[in-house]
């Protein structure tokens, strides 16, 4: 089976870097990532009035002259991104820090070495959608008898740094500079946060603890496989919007998991307060309370369901909005020619063959491989 289009970060001034026009305009021509839960729009994020924002900004000419950032965003939203933006090398190592501290677990006494990989994106074969995860993941555990190798894992990850109110209130006299990390508030719709008393729907809706957990206890792939009571982290859940990005991710790099990483500053504040979130408190033994970190994995029959469902959505979504999409693949190609680049085209998808990858189920979704607890190697 062909596999997806991976296209490499070399520099961020390199073409069809993230965030550049290059970029921009390609994304314009199919479903992207961070959009595309608003296509399947059964989840709680999602609502009638942001999905036909998003129609609206699809059919809108895109202006190549303007900042990579779409003018029309207000000042809010502009500092929310520039933050997300500013934090993330912070997030990415602290991932690494947690991650390898997960493997170290896992296989105690041996060498874990974990390295994330900057990508531009992934296309699908068939020209149908695009994600943009944050990096590839690449960890290698070795054998601290002999230096073999004992384990290779190969994921993606996707990072969040939220932000509250502090750059929506004028008058506030919080943190509003987007360089600055914030180290207490947190975006109430995306994860509840604070004690006990914030399990309110003022606080965003329940989240359960994830299945990855930071213990002795070794756990084998199956043991993070997902359920569709899993109602908070699903296609059809609370957070379906961040899920089905995810999935996007997973499904189009062909690697082994994507990792769902949430971070905040744990530096007090000057009132002495951190963020924390609320079900740690029922894990003090917990060394990061200030983050969480979901795990999603490609040979999952509910995550392959899942796609597949997410897929025929966007497909019928490409299908109803062809005239828009094609005159953005019309205004990509002509901003390639006048850049003196060569003619390009586009994979057409046309609608029997869309009907086909609907009903496509992944070669290599076998059953997982039980492993013995590698403790015992030690």
């Amino acid at each position: 089976m062909t596999s997806h289009i991976r296209v490499a970060r070399v520099g961020k001034d390199t073409d069809f870097a993230q965030k550049g026009v290059k970029w921009h305009l390609l994304r314009r021509t199919m479903m992207t990532g961070s959009q595309c839960g608003k296509t399947h729009h059964k989840g709680g994020f999602d609502s009638p009035p942001q999905i036909k924002d998003l129609d609206i900004q699809y059919a809108t000419t895109y202006n190549v002259e303007q900042s990579a950032i779409d003018p029309k965003l207000d000042p809010v939203a502009v500092n929310n991104m520039a933050y997300g933006n500013n934090m993330e090398k912070r997030a990415t190592n602290e991932y690494l820090t947690v991650i390898e501290k997960y493997y170290e677990l896992q296989y105690p006494g041996h060498h874990v070495d974990a390295v994330v990989t900057p990508v531009s994106f992934y296309i699908h074969k068939g020209g149908l959608c695009m994600a943009s995860p944050d990096g590839e993941v690449d960890i290698v555990v070795t054998s601290s008898k002999d230096g073999s190798t004992l384990a290779k894992h190969a994921g993606v990850l996707e990072v969040k740094c939220p932000v509250h109110t502090y750059f929506a209130k004028s008058s506030s006299k919080g943190i509003r500079d987007p360089k600055v990390p914030i180290t207490y508030a947190m975006h109430a719709p995306l994860l509840p946060s604070g004690d006990a008393s914030h399990l309110s729907r003022k606080f965003g809706p329940s989240l359960p603890p994830p299945r990855l957990s930071i213990s002795e206890t070794f756990q084998h792939e199956s043991d993070l496989y997902r359920t569709h009571a899993d109602n908070a982290f699903s296609i059809d859940g609370a957070y379906s919007q961040y899920f089905s990005q995810c999935l996007l991710n997973l499904m189009l790099s062909d690697r082994e998991f994507c990792d769902f990483f949430v971070w905040t500053s744990n530096t007090p504040s000057a009132s002495g307060k951190s963020h924390t979130f609320w079900y740690k408190f029922q894990r003090p033994a917990d060394p990061y309370p200030s983050v969480h970190l979901e795990r999603i994995y490609r040979n999952d029959p509910a995550i392959v369901e899942q796609y597949m469902d997410l897929l025929s959505s966007i497909t019928l979504w490409t299908q109803a909005r062809s005239p828009a999409l094609n005159s953005n693949i019309d205004q990509f190609i002509a901003y390639l020619s006048r850049e003196g680049g060569n003619q390009v085209e586009l994979p057409h998808l046309d609608p029997a063959e869309a009907e086909d990858l609907c009903g496509w189920v992944p070669e290599e979704v076998l059953p997982p491989q039980e492993e013995e607890s590698p403790s015992s190697s030690s």
